[in-house]
């Protein structure tokens, strides 16, 4: 993507501009279909949706709103929604039910995919620590590798409380 000259907004922020007006949406589909009408002059393929939407949460600042991450079952309705930021970090969100739902639903997918990746990196560490020449290195890489195992024994831990808890999906 080119980068825009000054007053141009990238193609990025304005697909990201629109986004908002498709939420809350089922789908990335679905929030690609409804942006693509509103974008013409543009051939748009759905994983630059996904890209976008990836841009935004590392930058919600930038834009003042965010879309907070989602559980893997594709089929619950309106599981991408809106989440306002403030420049202090405050958010706000719509907490119906359902948005309550969805957000614990992405947090449980959330800690289990940390759980996940973390032990993966461990090991990955470990190897690459029997492998490393440097004693000081080997040393670091070690006590990192440990601490990303500590890492992913507490998100398994959490994801495994987190499995059955139907408590948290309710509105207080």
């Amino acid at each position: 993507m080119p980068k825009p000259k000054p007053g141009e907004t990238s193609l990025r922020d304005k697909i990201i501009e629109r986004m908002f007006d498709a939420l809350p949406a089922t789908t990335m589909d679905e929030i690609a279909q409804r942006v693509r009408p509103k974008m013409s002059g543009y051939r748009i393929p759905t994983s630059y949706f996904h890209r976008a939407l990836a841009h935004l949460r590392k930058n919600p600042e930038k834009y003042g709103w965010t879309v907070p991450h989602v559980g893997g079952d594709s089929t619950q309705e309106n599981r991408y929604f809106a989440m306002l930021v403030e420049r202090d970090g405050s958010y706000h969100f719509d907490q119906s039910p359902s948005s309550m739902a969805h957000l614990h639903d992405g947090s449980k997918s959330i800690v289990s995919r940390i759980a996940t990746e973390s032990a993966n990196q461990a090991s990955m560490l470990l190897i690459a620590a029997k492998h490393t020449r440097k004693r000081n290195r080997r040393f670091e890489i070690n006590n990192l590798a440990m601490d990303v195992e500590y890492i992913a024994r507490k998100a398994k831990a959490l994801a495994k409380n987190m499995a059955g808890d139907e408590d948290e999906r309710r509105v207080a």
